[in-house]
């Protein structure tokens, strides 16, 4: 840390000060996991950095985190299975889903980022309503 005296004021503040006291009383699990749910997530962020610096949690590039931290909150968002669903003539084909960009406008033609997203979203919701389908015969 270059600045020690700005990292005993960040340590002393309310939001940062409380994740330390749970994280020293063992309630916080020490995994990249356990700190995607914690809030106020940027101060858990900050948190986490420190503790990859020092070798405590494993090093992990800092997007990764905050992608991951974000499509824990944005995927179980998402409700309508119909996204997902293939169409022939404007009706469903039964038990075949779709992934990726081709799941929407950007088809062929998407920024690699988009596309990435778009698979991870269609693609749980894909797998979700095809293990559901599954279950159900």
């Amino acid at each position: 840390m270059p600045n020690p005296k700005s990292g005993l004021a960040w340590a002393r503040r309310k939001p940062s000060s409380e994740l330390l006291r749970r994280l020293g009383r063992g309630e916080i699990e020490l995994t990249h996991e356990a700190f995607h749910t914690l809030q106020p997530w940027r101060a858990a962020s900050h948190l986490r950095e420190l503790l990859m610096e020092c070798a405590v949690l494993p090093k992990v590039d800092k997007h990764v985190c905050s992608f991951e931290r974000w499509l824990g909150v944005f995927l179980p968002a998402i409700a309508d299975p119909d996204h997902a669903r293939v169409l022939r003539d404007g009706a469903p084909i039964p038990d075949l889903f779709a992934a990726g960009e081709m799941t929407g406008h950007f088809y062929a033609t998407a920024p690699n980022a988009v596309s990435v997203l778009r698979a991870f979203v269609f693609g749980r919701i894909a797998g979700r309503e095809a293990a559901e389908n599954l279950t159900a015969r």
